[in-house]
């Protein structure tokens, strides 16, 4: 939303020049002319002819095209934390959706793979609007012509995909046992990064990793917990004690700033909304 409006006086910009761009046939009047068309448009007036200078629909496109990777992004996330062996997330379900033709039991992300599909049909066109940049000579018509396609196809495009990805955003099912079930997945070395960090306040950094790695290769070797081992070693103990060790491994007390930059973010958004 930034980029948009800060680039919308470079690709909102009116075209009137004439055939070869010199607005000869309105003689000493046709810079005038052109200006107060374009007043009257509510678009910007362009410093020179807009046949050859095709940067502001360039800039536009790949402006689609960066939206169109953040869209696939979360769409292609939640298809990827919606597979059976992750199952945090869910797009939304309602009896009657069919997820395959011939497996009866699938439950598929159909919405978001038709989002990616979607914004990959506007990022293999936006790049359209850079090709179309370079031109023979002051009037190709079969370079600038093709803006006529493109543009109106990505935007489109990209419209539909973000309308699903609302749909998809409000209908979401998250499986909050699943996402604490893949957590523990590791037995406690997902967060072996901050009982390492605090166990350096004692050994010394490179040290504390020593001992973390050694314990933490043997846990998955053992398939034990980790909390289980680190207890075992004096090296560990010596300095830590139980209590201080499980909360270290608790991964809920691990996320950091995260909450805050989803604030910040949101708060952003707020910003455009009022």
């Amino acid at each position: 939303m930034e980029r948009l409006e800060q680039a919308k006086h470079r690709y909102l910009v009116g075209e009137l020049a004439g055939a070869a761009g010199t607005l000869a046939s309105l003689g000493d009047k046709g810079l005038a002319v052109q200006a107060k068309y374009c007043e009257l448009l509510g678009l910007e007036t362009p410093l020179i002819t807009w046949h050859v200078s095709r940067d502001g629909f360039a800039e536009f496109s790949d402006i689609l095209s960066m939206i169109a990777g953040t869209v696939a992004k979360i769409a292609n996330e939640i298809i990827n934390l919606q597979r059976t062996e992750i199952e945090e997330v869910e797009e939304g379900f309602t009896m009657g959706k069919i997820g395959s033709s011939t497996m009866p039991q699938k439950r598929n992300p159909m919405i978001c793979e038709n989002i990616v599909a979607t914004t990959r049909l506007v990022q293999a066109s936006a790049p359209l609007g850079t090709t179309a940049m370079v031109q023979e000579h002051e009037r190709d018509m079969s370079f600038w012509q093709t803006d006529w396609a493109y543009l109106p196809q990505i935007c489109i495009n990209l419209s539909g995909a973000m309308a699903m990805l609302h749909t998809v955003i409000n209908q979401m099912i998250v499986h909050e046992d699943n996402i604490k079930r893949n957590l523990a997945m590791t037995k406690g070395m997902i967060v072996s990064e901050r009982v390492m960090l605090d166990l350096g306040h004692y050994l010394g950094r490179q040290v504390a990793h020593e001992v973390i790695y050694e314990n933490c290769m043997k846990a998955f070797e053992e398939d034990k917990p980790l909390l289980d081992l680190l207890l075992q070693d004096a090296r560990v103990t010596d300095d830590v004690d139980e209590a201080t060790l499980r909360e270290l491994l608790d991964p809920e007390n691990y996320s950091g700033s995260s909450a805050k930059m989803v604030d910040q973010v949101l708060g952003r958004y707020s910003e455009y909304l009022d």
